[in-house]
C-alpha cells in the first residue's frame, strides 16, 4: 500500500466552493498568476496577478460548474474571480489562504511562495509549544512507483515541528499553548471527540489554574448497530462557553459542517496560533480514502462565532 501526501490548502476549499456556491478569499502563492477569460490555458489572458495579491472568488451560477484538470503535473480547478470591473479565471494550485497548514517531511503538490514560515515545536523545558520562524525548502525526488518528480517539504531545523504555518503575516516567536503537555502526553488521551465528549479549549495555565479564555467542544450523536457494525448517527460538534464558569453552557456555534467527516472528529491541537488571545484548533477527520486536518482560527470567525476555517491539509490513500 502506498500513501501519497498532498497539499490541499485550497483544493478542499474549491470542492466546497463548487458544490455549495460559497464565496472565499485567497492570496496568490506563485510569483505571477495569469487571469484568463475562460477556464482554459487556451483562453485569452486578461491580466496578471502578482505574488501576495488578494483574490476574491465569486459565486458560480446555476449553469456553471467548476472545471478541474492537471496542468504541469498539478491537479486543480479553475476559480472564477472578481477582476477589475469584470471577472476572470485563475488556476487553484497557485492560490492559498492567509494561514496555510502544512506538515514537514510530507509531500506537497506546490511549494507556496510566501513571506514567512513558522514551525510549532514542543519545548520540554517550559512544557509548552513555541511558535518560531523557520526556513523551509522543497526537496524533489522520483518515486519508484510512478517515475514522476515529487516535492517534499523540509525545514532547516534538526528537530521536527508539530506542524507548519505558511503566511504573509509577520509574527513574533512566542509560547502559544500547552497542548502536548496536557493532552498528547496523557496515556488516556486519544483525541477522538466521541458522542458525549466535553473537551476543554484553553492554552495557558498559572499555578495549575486556567489562565486563558476557556471554551469547550461538545460532541453529540448516537451509535446504532447495522450489518456493517456500529454506525454513528446524528453526530454534531459544538463550541460552547461557560465563562464565568457555571453549571450551564452557552452554545456559540456548530462546527459539524465545517469539514467532511466519516465517523466523527479528533482534536489534534489547541493553542493561540494567530496571537489574538483566543484558542485556535486543528480538527481531524478520516474517511475510507484518507484524512483531513482543518485549521480553525478565532481571527477567521464570523460575528457570533469563535472559530473560522483558515485552511485544510489532507492525506490520501493510493490503494
Amino acid at each position: 500500500m502506498n500513501t501519497k501526501y498532498l497539499l490541499i490548502v485550497l483544493l478542499s476549499f474549491l470542492y466546497i466552493d463548487a458544490q455549495a456556491q460559497s464565496t472565499r478569499d485567497y492570496i496568490v502563492i506563485s510569483q505571477k498568476l495569469n487571469v484568463r477569460e475562460r477556464p482554459s490555458l487556451k483562453s485569452s489572458i486578461l491580466g496578471v496577478l502578482e505574488n501576495g495579491e488578494s483574490v476574491h472568488s465569486i459565486d458560480l451560477g446555476q449553469n456553471e460548474s467548476s472545471v478541474c484538470e492537471t496542468i504541469q503535473d498539478n491537479w486543480g480547478c479553475w476559480i472564477k474571480i472578481k477582476y477589475g470591473y469584470s471577472s476572470g479565471y485563475v488556476f487553484s494550485t497557485y492560490l492559498g489562504s492567509e494561514y496555510m497548514l502544512l506538515y514537514e517531511n510530507s509531500e506537497i503538490q506546490y511549494y507556496p511562495q510566501v513571506n514567512y514560515w513558522y514551525g510549532v515545536y514542543y519545548d520540554s523545558t517550559s512544557q509548552s509549544e513555541i511558535l518560531m520562524e523557520v526556513e523551509t525548502f522543497a526537496e524533489q525526488y522520483t518515486h519508484e512507483y510512478d517515475d514522476k518528480n515529487h516535492i517534499v517539504l523540509r525545514t532547516k531545523k534538526q528537530k521536527k515541528s508539530l506542524f507548519l504555518i505558511a503566511t504573509n503575516i509577520k509574527q513574533e516567536s512566542r509560547t502559544i499553548g500547552i497542548f502536548t503537555k496536557t493532552k498528547a502526553k496523557s496515556m488516556n488521551y486519544s483525541g477522538y471527540l466521541s458522542p458525549g465528549t466535553k473537551e476543554w479549549l484553553y492554552f495557558k495555565t498559572k499555578n495549575n489554574t486556567v489562565a486563558s479564555e476557556c471554551y469547550y467542544l461538545l460532541a453529540t450523536g448516537t451509535y446504532t448497530m447495522s450489518k456493517y457494525g456500529l454506525m454513528l448517527e446524528g453526530y454534531e460538534l459544538f463550541v460552547a462557553d461557560n465563562e464565568p464558569r457555571k453549571s450551564s453552557f452557552a452554545v456559540i456555534q456548530n462546527l459539524t459542517s465545517t469539514i467532511e467527516y466519516n465517523q466523527g472528529f479528533t482534536l489534534e491541537y489547541c493553542g493561540d496560533i494567530d496571537g489574538d488571545g483566543n484558542p485556535d484548533v486543528i480538527i481531524g477527520s478520516c474517511s475510507n480514502s484518507g484524512c483531513t486536518s482543518a485549521l480553525l482560527l478565532s481571527s477567521k470567525a464570523k460575528i457570533g462565532e469563535l472559530l473560522g476555517l483558515a485552511s485544510s491539509y489532507a492525506t490520501y490513500d493510493d490503494c
